[in-house]
């Protein structure tokens, strides 16, 4: 499946070449606010038709209703833990353990070679490779003389590749992803359904588990003190207060039970998720991302994308004005279209979306009451299993929502990478360098580089001088 299969309408090609001929002077950004968004709509129509690309040579592989059957139709209305049958047609599309897509064609995704995978530009390959260990399992990194890392060399496992199901996996090997990708709260609710059960209570009243500790609500831990929860290996304080809130905000919907007292337990959990997985969809899209890329273009794309161009006034009094367009109206209650390939996140969008320059090396945390400076905590002792120790003490929620909300994040910018991440020692006692990892990753998996013509040709971008 190399080449996507939607194609712009001729007014959109119009458009598209329109925006071309005008970018070659004023960039989009520079551009007035609504029309700098048109400008993105139609870059976003032509990214669509030359950069979604499937993770697997058939879509065979999506499955269909003969090999995947619904055995349980209460998924018809609801969201399989798994992320199975959000379409009926291609059961297993984005479902926990499916491969990540590409925005690449991928040919240009190959696996690199060992010389490939240690090269800092296109064109030379670095002597130092030659020295590298490397085992079928881990690389180890060896660090320069003098450097103060434990042993010497930083272990870091491999990417398990999926098995080869076509030939044209051998080259350009295909990467599974153990989380659905579906905007489902799979994070909190968790990827299987033996997991999502694993964390409701066993009343039938549909609600999550939660604990109390010391004064406030905590998610239950396990008998290593991690948190029972749908994904776990990211954990620090910023984790705790977001799962916590949004379990919380689980079981106050799920008090819909008063209004609807024959429901069952398993309905009043499904429809409960629903609006608390809706409720985070729309944050992010008209709060949080409008907020972290404050253009009036982006923000007015983002305002669209939930709302339409019709708007939010409008919207809220007569609802959609258009059944189908999510343009006029909006996405949410908008038709389906893939636009030619199976949905799927991808491992570009992966790399572009890691952030890590977001996250603080301290944190400063002050009292919801009346504003003072409590302490300040760097960001090691507030991760992993410290998560609760502050919560234990002085400080409540109250006090760390308050704080966050008056605290700045870091810049995303080149050369703010934080400090705890390039020293970052994990529960399992690994020491890493995650800028290491995030580089190695993109090469690993054959991310093509921005020096390379192929780069520049798909994404409509002049390729960079160096890497």
């Amino acid at each position: 499946m190399e080449l996507p299969s939607f194609q712009p309408t001729l007014l959109e090609r119009i458009f598209i070449k329109l925006f071309h001929l005008i970018n070659l002077f004023v960039p989009w950004h520079k551009l007035p606010g609504f029309i700098g968004a048109s400008n993105l709509d139609f870059l976003r129509i032509e990214l669509r038709a030359n950069n979604l690309h499937d993770g697997y040579a058939s879509g065979s592989q999506q499955g269909n209703t003969i090999g995947e059957p619904m055995k349980d139709h209460r998924f018809l209305n609801a969201r399989n833990s798994d992320g199975k049958f959000n379409s009926l047609e291609l059961p297993l599309m984005a479902c926990s353990g499916m491969r990540f897509g590409r925005n690449f064609p991928r040919k240009y995704t190959q696996k690199p070679t060992e010389e490939e995978l240690w090269t800092c530009r296109v064109e030379a390959v670095i002597g130092i490779a030659d020295f590298w260990y490397q085992s079928n399992e881990v690389y180890d990194i060896p660090i320069p003389p003098g450097d103060a890392w434990p042993n010497g060399y930083m272990p870091l496992p491999r990417t398990k590749p999926d098995e080869t199901l076509d030939p044209s996996d051998i080259k350009c090997p295909g990467y599974k992803n153990t989380n659905t990708a579906w905007w489902d709260g799979s994070q909190i609710y968790g990827s299987s359904e033996t997991v999502t059960q694993s964390l409701r209570t066993t009343n039938p009243d549909g609600k999550l588990m939660i604990t109390k500790g010391g004064r406030e609500a905590f998610l239950p831990r396990d008998s290593d003190g991690n948190p029972k929860t749908g994904f776990n290996n990211n954990w620090w304080i910023g984790m705790e207060m977001l799962h916590t809130l949004f379990v919380l905000e689980h079981n106050s919907i799920d008090m819909l039970r008063k209004a609807y007292p024959d429901w069952a337990g398993d309905e009043i959990f499904d429809k409960a998720r629903l609006i608390n997985s809706a409720l985070m969809a729309k944050i992010h899209t008209v709060e949080w991302t409008p907020a972290i890329l404050a253009h009036p273009a982006l923000q007015i794309g983002m305002a669209a994308n939930w709302w339409g161009i019709a708007g939010e006034a409008l919207n809220k009094i007569v609802g959609r004005i258009s059944k189908s367009s999510d343009a006029i109206s909006g996405i949410p209650g908008s038709g389906v279209d893939h636009f030619g390939v199976p949905y799927s996140l991808t491992e570009e969008f992966v790399s572009v979306y890691r952030m890590h320059s977001l996250i603080p090396d301290d944190i400063a945390f002050f009292n919801a009451t009346n504003g003072k400076h409590q302490s300040t905590i760097a960001f090691e002792d507030v991760a992993f299993n410290k998560v609760q120790k502050p919560l234990n003490s002085s400080l409540s929620f109250a006090d760390t929502f308050y704080s966050f909300s008056i605290n700045y994040s870091g810049a995303i910018t080149n050369f703010n990478y934080p400090n705890f991440l390039r020293h970052l020692t994990t529960p399992d006692g690994q020491v890493r360098d995650m800028g290491t990892v995030d580089i190695l990753r993109d090469r690993e998996r054959g991310e093509p580089v921005p020096t390379a013509p192929a780069y520049a040709s798909t994404k409509n971008l002049r390729g960079a001088d160096g890497w």
